[in-house]
């Protein structure tokens, strides 16, 4: 973000915004507070495009994979989350399940939906 047009944004105040927003003390601006409930999901969010971003940079498929799991390691830290050690993600050369079918069904191949279930569901289809 180089330059801010005028408009809603409902941005975070990060690094990068406040130093555009101290380069142009002539705008106005309008700052508001997060509802708690919504604290988790705006900064997931948040966090996700700033990992994404990082793992665009990273060329390397191993050199990514380790960076999510510093990550998922991190976010692990404490004795409350540890749990979440669970979900490093496993280096092979097919490392996305693609489905599940039941012993019975003849062949596989169940038809895929346009958008991905990644971007429908939690993780592994279950509520968490």
């Amino acid at each position: 973000m180089a330059e801010l047009a005028h408009g809603l944004y409902e941005s975070f105040l990060d690094e990068e915004l406040r130093a555009i927003l101290e380069r142009h003390p002539e705008l106005r601006s309008v700052f508001g507070k997060i509802d708690s409930d919504e604290e988790p999901s705006r900064y997931a969010a948040f966090v996700a495009r700033v990992i994404e971003s990082a793992l665009r940079l990273e060329t390397d498929s191993t050199a990514r994979l380790r960076l999510c799991n510093e990550v998922i390691d991190r976010l692990a830290g404490s004795q409350a989350s540890k749990f979440l050690q669970t979900r490093r993600l496993i280096a092979a050369d097919k490392p996305v399940l693609l489905e599940t079918t039941p012993p019975y069904y003849a062949v596989t191949g169940i038809p895929r939906p346009q958008t991905p279930l990644a971007e429908k569901q939690p993780l592994h289809g279950f509520s968490e």
